[in-house]
């Protein structure tokens, strides 16, 4: 009530000059009221209207002023199709329905709950705040909430339901194609459950789920999502909710020929999300600035898919910052990376995946201070990796991780074209069937890779294989200083066409507990030594053909 009072006196304050906006207080009382009461009477809880919808439709107010609708517990059903329509008699008002007194206010019509169209201006707020709202399309409608228009529509501590077994959504909010950033939906400390998918929006200024919702997706077929966004939304924000559903927790999935721009910002933070039997978040192309961090997600498959590389979604995403994740994916990758996701940073993640636990074919990427696990995967830990048709992983930065994988290939994974990134002070672990701590794997062809100051351990096969001699995969000036838990050199072994490597097995001081980040040279400080090892990445030459280098 608080909150409300100020979000008046701020809208009172900001008129403009000349205009007097007036605040009118109805009640409604489905056991008591009368939809033959005028708005006067209705202003007194002694002769309440009937139903919501008279509320909506008959207030009388101006352009410009607030309306407060007062509910008295109570169900509401009232018509069969859309119960709460709201149009032009909601023109330029600030409206607020809410529950009046102890008790439940069920609005429960057997089609849609809410029905906004585009005859509502974008100067309309509309907030539903207390209610219990349910539908269960028995009598036809598509949709709970259908959202058509540039207005602000709030959904506060409500419990808000779609017992439709179909694939319909919760809340389909659409604006059309070509259009982009008009209105905002805010769910705000909801309990939201649909049969199907829960919600679709394309064309929003702002889409929020905050504070403590609850979301549900139907435990019907896989495809239905709990959070589905098609396209042009400037800013869909997820903060401190939990989430489950059977498909994609959180979904992008624009038609390129409909949705040339995506977002512009994505924020999924503090959530817990489960899949029961799809992926967690996918977030294929064309998102301006990816925020995702402190969210603790379980999946049947994969984790995260940023950037995708699946024609024809193809598309490059934005800078990311993906931090402070815990990510628990079961038979697929738990982090993908793909080549259309570039500069972004990847930090204090949790990752465990069931088949690689993080993949990397995106560019310029870093990846630092995660736990990666690949848990009785059929691969390994790290997979860097360029494409099958020649475009390169580049530039990628992988450092002070603690990497895991008890079999496969092994802990950090080649393959295809991975050119100029920069491995170092990394802990691997390459444990029970694991084959290598650093392997090859199939054709490509890799170059200027730097392994500096890296602990290994070694797997079933040995430490580092870096075969150069199996079908077209080079290998060509590789730097590679290796720092184990020991001075064991078996199973080092890298391709005849190495002669530019650079090996260096010395161990690290025994008394060296906690080797600083930017230890570059071993002594277990950071001096100027480190300084200049340091610089000396930046003059690495990623240019093919190698003679480009010297221009």
């Amino acid at each position: 009530m608080q909150r409300s009072i100020i979000l008046l006196a701020l809208a009172v304050l900001f008129l403009p000059a000349g205009v007097r906006a007036d605040t009118h207080i109805f009640y409604v009382d489905d056991a008591a009221g009368s939809d033959g009461y005028s708005p006067q009477q209705a202003k007194s809880q002694d002769t309440p209207w009937k139903t919501i919808q008279k509320a909506l439709n008959d207030h009388g107010a101006a352009p410009g002023d607030s309306v407060a609708i007062k509910v008295s517990p109570g169900t509401y059903r009232e018509t069969a199709n859309n119960l709460l329509y709201i149009g032009d008699s909601c023109e330029g008002l600030t409206v607020v329905v809410e529950r009046n007194g102890p008790g439940v206010v069920e609005v429960a019509p057997s089609a849609g709950i809410v029905k906004i169209m585009p005859d509502v201006s974008d100067e309309t707020s509309v907030t539903f705040r207390g209610l219990e709202m349910s539908t269960d399309h028995s009598a036809g409608g598509n949709y709970a909430i259908w959202y058509y228009t540039g207005c602000g529509l709030c959904f506060e501590d409500c419990t808000i339901s779609n017992a439709a077994s179909s694939k319909y959504y919760l809340l389909y909010a659409a604006n059309g194609s070509g259009s982009f950033g008009r209105g905002a939906i805010v769910f705000d400390n909801c309990t939201v459950a649909g049969a199907g998918h829960v919600f679709l929006v394309r064309g929003l200024d702002r889409f929020e789920v905050r504070n403590r919702c609850t979301v549900t997706a139907g435990a019907g077929a896989s495809h239905y999502r709990a959070f589905y966004l098609l396209g042009q939304c400037r800013r869909w924000i997820v903060e401190d909710s939990t989430i489950t559903c059977p498909a994609t927790v959180f979904s992008t999935c624009p038609d390129p020929a409909l949705d040339p721009v995506i977002c512009e910002y994505v924020r999924l933070s503090g959530n817990t999300a489960t899949s029961t039997a799809g992926g967690g978040i996918s977030i294929w192309r064309d998102a301006d600035k990816i925020d995702i961090c402190d969210n603790n997600i379980t999946s049947a498959t994969y984790g995260v898919y940023i950037g995708s590389d699946f024609s024809p979604w193809t598309g490059a995403v934005g800078i990311v910052r993906f931090r402070g994740n815990t990510i628990n994916a079961g038979a697929g990758h738990a982090l993908f990376i793909g080549d259309g996701a570039h500069y972004g940073e990847y930090s204090d993640n949790i990752v465990t995946g069931g088949d690689y636990a993080v993949v990397v074919k995106g560019c310029y990427n870093r990846l630092h201070h995660n736990v990666v696990t690949s848990g009785q995967s059929i691969q390994g830990g790290i997979y860097l990796v360029g494409t099958y048709d020649g475009d390169e992983c580049v530039g990628n930065q992988i450092y002070a991780n603690r990497v895991y994988a008890d079999s496969g290939n092994g802990t950090l994974c080649f393959t295809h074209t991975a050119r100029s990134n920069v491995i170092t002070h990394n802990i691997l672990f390459a444990e029970g069937a694991a084959r290598y701590a650093v392997s090859d794997n199939n054709g490509g062809k890799h170059g200027n890779n730097i392994f500096d100051f890296n602990r290994l351990t070694p797997g079933a096969h040995g430490l580092v294989y870096l075969n150069g001699d199996s079908g077209s995969q080079t290998i060509e000036d590789v730097r590679a200083i290796w720092r184990q838990w020991d001075d064991d050199t078996s199973g080092l072994a890298f391709a005849s066409n190495d002669e530019n490597s650079v090996v260096d097995n010395t161990p690290l001081p025994e008394d060296c507990l906690r080797q600083p980040e930017m230890d570059f040279n071993g002594d277990c400080r950071v001096t100027f030594e480190d300084v200049a090892i340091f610089a000396g990445y930046w003059l690495a030459c990623g240019l093919e053909p190698t003679w480009q280098c010297q221009q």
